[in-house]
């Protein structure tokens, strides 16, 4: 995905040559077909950002702001560039800060994610039978039938066999307690990024609901590091304001099908994974 919008777009390109800046990381490797330099959070952060914001761009040339946005997670740094918030020129460098920051937090305070195909109230039962062996919590309330735990490796291994784990692919227990000592550090450098929700009406993790215009933009999206990512909550929110539309930016297997599990088929799913993407956006948007 990267190499195609980067031969694509000059958004991208210029954006994808911060990210390199930004984690030490040749932009040719960052590009590299294995993947090999993706697998360190500090170069995947800023590297998917610059492609999602990028991408947004090109986007938004064709067909406008959107009316509501939200981002799964890292997702919240593009979507708050289309909510007008942030700057594309500065969302990449704070990426790159938040990946440095979690990173050096999961170093201090190992652990891991696991998703289970349960609901909340199984959630909160996972939580207890897993706390007895290590720190445990709810990290993403991703669909009713899905939620994610975050903690000790200890506790992630004693969830049992009946919520189906799944381990998940992290280098950190993210969303939990072993991000606290990044939160104060994030708080401020988004503080310093951040010009206020100017454009689109913007739904952060932290709440699931729309935030009012004189939001604390760092707060939440700091406090989003230690709680729980409210996207079931988020998507219901989107379809009681009227939203029938949801146009992902980047990598949107997973959120398609979390979309399609919580708001069924009402809902129209419109993906821009590749560049060719743009015109069939442009022409669905359009009838």
């Amino acid at each position: 995905m990267a190499g195609a919008w980067h031969d694509f777009s000059p958004a991208v390109r210029g954006l994808m040559d911060v990210a390199g800046a930004h984690t030490g990381i040749p932009v040719p490797r960052l590009l590299h077909g294995s993947g090999l330099a993706l697998r360190d959070t500090r170069a995947y952060q800023p590297t998917l950002v610059a492609i999602c914001a990028g991408a947004l761009q090109e986007l938004e040339s064709r067909i406008g702001p959107a009316t509501y946005v939200a981002g799964h997670s890292l997702g919240e740094l593009p979507a708050l560039v289309a909510a007008g918030g942030i700057a594309a020129d500065d969302v990449v460098p704070l990426a790159a800060v938040r990946a440095r920051l979690m990173a050096r937090e999961a170093a201090l305070h190992p652990g891991g994610m696991v998703a289970l195909r349960t609901d909340e109230a199984g959630a909160r039962e996972a939580v207890a039978i897993a706390s007895a062996a290590g720190a445990a919590s709810i990290a993403a309330h991703n669909a009713p039938d899905e939620q994610v735990l975050s903690g000790d490796l200890d506790a992630m291994r004693a969830v049992p066999a009946r919520f189906s784990p799944t381990p998940l692919a992290t280098d950190g227990a993210w969303h939990s307690a072993a991000m606290a000592g990044a939160v104060e550090e994030f708080r401020a450098a988004v503080g310093r990024a951040c010009k206020g929700i100017e454009r689109a009406a913007w739904l952060p993790n932290r709440t699931g609901a729309v935030a009012s215009p004189d939001a604390d933009v760092a707060t939440l999206l700091a406090e989003q590091l230690t709680h729980p990512v409210h996207w079931s909550r988020t998507l219901a929110a989107l379809h009681a304001l009227g939203a029938r539309t949801l146009v992902t930016i980047g990598p949107s297997k997973a959120l398609r099908a979390l979309a399609r599990r919580t708001l069924g088929d009402p809902v129209t799913v419109i993906a821009i994974e590749h560049p060719r993407d743009l015109l069939r956006a442009e022409e669905a948007l359009a009838a």
